[in-house]
């Protein structure tokens, strides 16, 4: 008995010797981060060389936009440089990439195409014509 109430205040006083010297401290972390826009854009046009027509001939090609933006964008199209294939090859553009669009929901980005249709008319003299459109992705 007496060896077991020796054990139990040694035991005692070690917990309480422990007790009495722990202290603790607190501190906080802030972890800060600011995102930058970011934009990004590729242009497939490989279906618009259209090649050898004949007049009143009529077909399409697409000029697919991939857009990657992490906020709200604005696509536009304008005419750059080059023939007025409105007119010599009937060209209209189906306006399926011009426009207002939100930000990206995944990594892929977001496909917006533009449809190049043509029908050329009769009074088209022979010869190679072409015209540059600049797309332009705004945020």
């Amino acid at each position: 008995m007496k060896k077991t109430l020796i054990i139990g205040i040694v035991a005692a006083s070690l917990v309480l010797g422990m007790v009495a010297y722990a202290t603790a401290a607190t501190g906080t972390a802030t972890v800060t981060a600011t995102v930058n826009p970011k934009l990004e854009m590729s242009i497939d046009d490989s279906t618009l060389a259209f090649g050898s027509l004949d007049p009143e001939v009529n077909g399409s090609g697409n000029a697919v936009l991939t857009v990657r933006s992490n906020k709200a964008f604005t696509v536009s199209r304008a005419i750059d440089t080059g023939d007025d294939l409105a007119t010599l090859i009937g060209l209209t553009i189906d306006n399926g990439a011009t426009g207002s669009f939100s930000k990206n929901a995944s990594n892929a980005g977001q496909v917006l195409t533009d449809k190049y249709s043509y029908l050329v008319p009769w009074s088209t003299t022979p010869g190679t014509y072409s015209q540059s459109f600049t797309y332009t992705v705004t945020q």
